[in-house]
């Protein structure tokens, strides 16, 4: 995060804006090619290896995964990332990645609405305490509520 934040900060320090087409294109040069290699890779070996059953729940995963949203169908299939089911899924160390992807997806917005309700680094910098904060309160809240 500090890593982003300082390059899209920057970017609307020196310009106004947001080249938001340029940061994504960015990431996808990055990421794309690697995780689409191991998805196709994993689905042709399972194509083998696994049971019909299994290659139908491991081709929704697949497909999750390459959405960047495995971490919210894994909430839905098991709770327990260590659960016994959850580590036959190849795909559940995409998690880490969707929740990225996601992140990258939201700061900029918040980062380009701190800037267009009053452009300057304390704007974005009260913005990020207020996100913060609001994420470590919900955090303490689902954690007593679940």
């Amino acid at each position: 995060g500090w890593l982003i934040s300082t390059h899209l900060m920057q970017e609307l320090g020196e310009t106004g804006r947001l080249d938001l087409w340029r940061f994504y294109a960015r990431r996808a040069r990055r990421l794309l090619p690697a995780a689409l290699f191991v998805i196709l890779v994993t689905l042709a070996a399972g194509y083998f290896i696994l049971a019909p059953q299994e290659q139908a729940l491991y081709s929704r995963g697949a497909m999750f995964a390459s959405a960047y949203a495995i971490n919210l169908w894994l909430l839905r299939w098991s709770f327990d990332y260590f659960a016994a089911d959850a580590t036959s899924n190849p795909f559940i160390h995409f998690w880490s990645l969707s929740v990225e992807e996601q992140f990258y997806l939201a700061w900029p917005a918040l980062l380009l609405l701190a800037a267009w309700l009053r452009p300057g680094r304390r704007t974005a910098a009260a913005m990020i305490g207020v996100v913060g904060l609001a994420s470590f309160a919900a955090c303490l809240w689902l954690t007593s509520a679940a």
